[in-house]
């Protein structure tokens, strides 16, 4: 078997561990062992995606903006996302008196 030393552990931490351990009826190693056990059987958590900002009262915008803004640079002039979003304010006014 193999050794393996955690350092600077947090003495709250600890504690945890220790009645986590002594509610299993398990020492603290068998109990870390059991933990990591766990941790690595259990099927990987999908990334969280936060839905997307907007400012109050604006639509959001399409998939196709998004993948045309990230694709050909376009945004990359404009510093804060208030110019962005000034900017694609401009677009969606021009496409309305378009149609």
């Amino acid at each position: 078997m193999s050794t393996l030393v955690i350092k600077n552990l947090p003495e709250e931490l600890h504690a945890r561990l220790k009645e986590q351990a002594q509610r299993h009826h398990r020492s603290v190693t068998k109990e870390v062992v059991s933990l990591i056990e766990t941790g690595l059987e259990a099927p990987p958590k999908p990334p969280m995606v936060l839905p997307p900002l907007q400012p109050h009262g604006a639509r959001a915008l399409s998939l196709e903006e998004i993948e045309a803004a990230i694709t050909d640079g376009r945004f990359a002039r404009y510093r804060t996302l208030d110019e962005v979003n000034a900017y694609v304010d401009d677009l969606r006014a021009d496409r309305d008196v378009a149609t």
